[in-house]
């Protein structure tokens, strides 16, 4: 498999890809930051000028809050800061990946990291968290539904 890694912090991206290239893969990395669709719209195009169409779409990028202090007495901006990366990280990949793969017409699938906490039981001290990974599972089981209705080549999983 060729791989395109994506990360919004350029020391880490090159430290996986390099790891990556020892172990003999061939990677290449692009800084993104997922809460920009155009960020991930680029990414998208510079997969696809590198190795051509897209078979395979693994949404990893999560952060977490701080939480340990009532949902109530939560800043908004930690709200704003995981729904952006964690949800709407998501929403930007499907958006600007899923069209293209659709295109091609071969078989292909969505992975769509969710968490134990959020994604299957819901853990009281941190409900940042926990929604933002809730709306991930539930936004992953549409998609795989959507899909296959409409009898696509292409599967969604949450993982």
């Amino acid at each position: 498999m060729r791989v395109i890694i994506a990360d919004v912090e350029a020391q880490a991206l090159d430290a996986a890809v390099e790891g990556l290239r020892r172990s003999g893969a061939e990677v290449t990395g692009v800084v993104t930051d997922v809460t920009r669709y155009q960020s991930v719209q680029e990414l998208e195009q510079r997969a696809v000028d590198a190795y051509g169409p897209v078979h395979v779409l693994c949404h990893n990028a999560g952060v977490g809050a701080h939480e340990d202090v009532p949902v109530w007495d939560l800043p908004l901006s930690d709200w704003r800061w995981t729904f952006n990366v964690n949800v709407w990280g998501v929403i930007h990949g499907i958006k600007a990946f899923v069209p293209g793969m659709l295109a091609h017409g071969e078989a292909g699938h969505v992975i769509n990291t969710s968490s134990g906490n959020g994604g299957l039981i819901l853990l009281p001290f941190t409900p940042i968290y926990s929604t933002s990974k809730s709306a991930v599972s539930a936004l992953t089981e549409v998609l795989h539904f959507q899909l296959s209705q409409m009898g696509a080549k292409i599967r969604a999983s949450v993982f």
